[in-house]
């Protein structure tokens, strides 16, 4: 029991630490290419909601989310990993297939997100910001679909595969 105990806390602690490591490195590497993952108010702003005030000094952009949610995807894949003591963490294929297809849903959803800042951030008009928002929704439902789709066939693949 108390060995088992010790396994989980050490595979939190790499999953932990692996987190900090590809956030902030990730983050780092984004930021000197020129793509932001935060962008931080040269002075704090306060925002009105109908639940009351709140301070904000900066806001993270949705690469920034994005980066986020891979970090914790991939650190968490790392914990597992050191406390099953194998590679796969003790996923299923089904389970890998359905990571992948997270992980490059976010990236790429990440991505089309950026590409639309970078045409639409220089322009100050609200219709634009309408307009772009659809695009986004857009965007992102046909990831999903393209996501699912690939996914639904992998998955497939090996259920016609285990009764081979």
């Amino acid at each position: 029991m108390r060995e088992e105990k010790n396994k989980q806390v050490i595979a939190w602690t790499v999953g932990v630490c692996s987190f900090i490591v590809i956030y902030v490195v990730s983050s780092v590497t984004l930021d000197k290419m020129g793509v932001p993952t935060y962008i931080d108010y040269i002075d704090s702003k306060v925002v009105y909601t109908q639940y009351g005030s709140e301070v904000r000094y900066g806001e993270s952009t949705t690469i920034g989310t994005a980066l986020c949610l891979l970090s914790v995807m991939f650190s968490a894949r790392f914990g597992m990993a050191v406390f099953t003591g194998r590679l796969d963490g003790g996923v299923s294929k089904k389970g890998n297939i359905e990571f992948v297809a997270w992980a490059f849903g976010i990236t790429a959803f990440a991505i089309v997100s950026w590409v639309i800042s970078v045409f639409t951030g220089f322009v100050e008009s609200s219709i634009f910001n309408i307009i772009s928002g659809f695009l986004l929704i857009g965007f992102a439902l046909a990831i999903f679909v393209g996501c699912k789709r690939w996914r639904d066939n992998r998955t497939r693949i090996i259920d016609d595969s285990l009764y081979d």
